[in-house]
């Protein structure tokens, strides 16, 4: 089942279809998928992400972009095959992750976002310490 998009993933999603439509190839499939197939919005902007996390995390054809495992359930097809859940549920782990971490599952660079979160987090736990002069000057020589 489809969850409903947040405004963040809208805004995710946009930024997935205008980084491929940066590759012509591409730009020319989604522009057949919305003309000559009439494919929704939603559908072309979920594909357009499964490319970009795809490229972005050096993915395999078998691997599953997070972007297709935000749903809280595995499709039908997805679950009744072995491998393909596997992956779908590594995938999903990747979907919690940005999730706790406020961030929507259809950002282009999952991995990214999640490593620039955590660090900082860790910068506002462990602010950098401050050295204060206490305006003596150096000690003389």
């Amino acid at each position: 089942m489809a969850q409903d998009l947040t405004r963040a993933d809208i805004r995710a999603l946009k930024a997935c279809l205008e980084i491929a439509a940066r590759e012509p190839m591409r730009r020319h499939q989604l522009e057949r998928m919305r003309i000559e197939d009439k494919r929704a919005w939603e559908q072309r902007a979920r594909f357009a992400c499964s490319c970009v996390q795809s490229e972005a995390m050096a993915l395999r054809p078998w691997e599953t972009a997070p972007c297709d495992a935000a749903d809280d359930e595995p499709d039908e097809t997805i679950a009744r095959l072995d491998g393909q859940l596997r992956q779908w549920r590594k995938a999903h782990a990747l979907v919690e992750q940005l999730r706790e971490l406020g961030i929507s599952p259809f950002v282009s660079d999952p991995v990214g976002e999640i490593n620039r979160a955590r660090e900082a987090l860790r910068l506002q736990a462990h602010p950098a310490l401050h050295v204060v002069d206490g305006g003596d000057g150096p000690p003389a020589a």
